[in-house]
């Protein structure tokens, strides 16, 4: 509904912008009123969003939707007094080198603070 149009308007709906075979499957699910999606999405806050899948893996998700992760070593994250799962530790990448969240957060902190920069901004702003 949301990336049709904008993967069209970008000349990218050859990969993005459907749910069906041969297309990228980036998507998220978010809770809200059904009978007015696009308010919903306006509307949405961090601890609106249920589900992320990237490339057709499950990386993200209400604990309740834990069993549809698509790794085993995934963090767990309370995001604005919800918990979540974070898969980031991924087994099939060297991008992130095979690193939790937590250690991810620290080294850029860590990075941040010999620079004489303040830490980095928290992952979610809870805040209506």
């Amino acid at each position: 509904m949301v990336t049709t149009d904008a993967a069209k308007a970008l000349a990218i709906d050859g990969a993005l912008g459907r749910i069906e075979e041969k297309y990228l499957a980036d998507l998220f699910v978010l809770s809200g009123d059904t009978a007015q999606p696009y308010l919903s999405l306006v509307l949405a806050r961090p601890q609106s969003v249920r589900l992320v899948m990237i490339d057709g893996k499950v990386l993200y998700g209400d604990k309740s939707l834990e069993d549809a992760k698509s790794y085993d070593n995934c963090d767990t994250l309370d995001i604005c007094g919800r918990q979540r799962f974070l898969c980031v530790a991924l087994p099939d990448t060297n991008n992130k080198l095979n690193q939790s969240y937590q250690t991810i957060v620290n080294n850029i902190n860590t990075a941040l603070t010999d620079k004489q920069f303040p830490s980095i901004a928290p992952l979610t702003n809870c805040a209506p």
